[in-house]
């Protein structure tokens, strides 16, 4: 029988006790897919958080990267322009994910009694 793992989380501070652990746990048992979504979906509560997601974005970029050169090989028409929207569209999607989007700024500025300028 196999012995389950416990955590010890601290509500208060993250970085106390086996946070880091269990996340590190959660994401190891997770299959590639979904492995990707969760650690999207995580907040930006760490550092190795931030650090996660970036390396879990950089791998997907490169994949678009290389079907995008694929496709390139390619004569069609209008490709560039849709390749310049759906650019927008992912990098509008990366500010989200690390929070650094407008909306997410405003919060934080208002959180902190500071302008967005001084973030």
């Amino acid at each position: 029988m196999d012995v389950p793992q416990i955590f010890l989380i601290s509500n208060s501070d993250l970085s106390d006790y086996d946070f880091q652990v269990l996340m590190d746990s959660l994401i190891r048992d997770l299959p590639a897919q979904k492995r990707h979504n969760f650690t999207l979906s995580i907040s930006n509560i760490t550092e190795a958080a931030v650090d996660r997601k970036h390396e879990s974005i950089q791998q997907y970029i490169w994949l678009e990267a290389f079907k995008s050169g694929l496709l390139a090989t390619l004569p069609a028409v209008g490709i560039l322009r849709d390749d310049v929207e759906k650019l927008k569209v992912k990098l509008k999607r990366y500010q989200v994910i690390f929070g650094v989007d407008d909306e997410s700024l405003e919060l934080i500025a208002k959180d902190f009694k500071v302008s967005v300028e001084q973030l």
